[in-house]
């Protein structure tokens, strides 16, 4: 997973020097293929790089539209590429490239918020409206990548790792005492899952969009839940149902080996890490890799 960074100064404040530097430097683990920044006035994004699939070689962050008015940080993996190269094909758009955050800036240049309901797979992202002084971020169905935030009377500001946000200025190490009861005693219900183990930091939840304004003027809402259909499924035989899932099961597996490096697996010694790893190697063999 690469690292995303954002700070969003209110009323007109500039950024000040150096911070967002030391907010994506405090997660420069995540990103070894490099680290670049970007600013103007109030908004600053940066991106540290982790390249994963092919494609991830050739990215550009953070990502700047033609016109300049758009610029986009991105962490995730699209798992439904073909399907939005067709639908942009449709619009006459060609993409500039073939990477992931291009094809998701040009489908936000089409369908604004409502972008990721387009999306499959793995996702984290922000993208800074110049003219409307508004960040637009959101978080992939199940929150497979992290994003973390804070919002206070001088600044919104974004993370990949809820600590790096303690770099910035006025930030509190305080810890959120409601998490450490939940995690020390089983009978507390209370916690809310929006909030970090740090006091003062958010999490943006699964299938979550939201946009922030220089005025500290949020909006947030869910884009995606998941349906629990309301009577049983028709009744079909064991086979169906089998072939099915294995169509199902084979795609996910397949759409997370898309790599340019070799691939690894991290094993639980359970039936779902044993099953995962049984799936790559058919797919391996099939394609006659070694």
């Amino acid at each position: 997973m690469s690292a995303i960074a954002a700070v969003l100064r209110c009323h007109g404040e500039p950024i000040r020097d150096g911070e967002i530097e030391r907010l994506i430097d405090a997660m420069k683990a995540r990103g070894p293929d490099g680290v670049t920044v970007w600013s103007d006035g109030s908004v600053a994004l940066a991106c540290a790089k982790l390249h994963g699939t092919p494609e991830s070689l050739a990215e550009q962050q953070p990502l700047a539209a033609v016109d300049g008015r758009f610029r986009m940080i991105w962490d995730g993996r699209l798992d439904n590429r073909d399907e939005l190269r067709h639908e942009l094909s449709l619009h006459h758009v060609q993409p500039r490239d073939d990477t992931d955050p291009e094809l998701v800036l040009q489908t936000y240049l089409l369908h604004g918020e409502r972008t990721p309901e387009r999306l499959l797979g793995d996702f984290a992202f922000a993208i800074w409206d110049a003219q409307q002084q508004r960040l637009f971020c959101a978080r992939d169905h199940i929150g497979a990548r992290p994003f973390y935030y804070v919002l206070n009377d001088h600044f919104f500001a974004l993370a990949s790792e809820d600590e790096a946000l303690l770099t910035l200025e006025g930030m509190s190490a305080v810890p959120n005492e409601d998490r450490l009861i939940y995690a020390l005693v089983p009978s507390f219900d209370a916690f809310d899952w929006k909030r970090s183990w740090l006091k003062d930091v958010q999490i943006l939840m699964p299938g979550t969009r939201m946009s922030v304004d220089c005025s500290r003027r949020v909006r947030r809402d869910v884009y995606w839940r998941m349906s629990i259909p309301d009577s049983d499924p028709p009744a079909r035989s064991f086979e169906s149902y089998q072939s099915e899932f294995a169509q199902v099961f084979s795609q996910a597996v397949a759409d997370r080996m898309r790599s340019h490096a070799p691939i690894a697996a991290m094993m639980s010694g359970g039936m779902d890490s044993a099953s995962v790893c049984a799936m790559a190697t058919r797919l391996t063999r099939a394609r006659g890799a070694s």
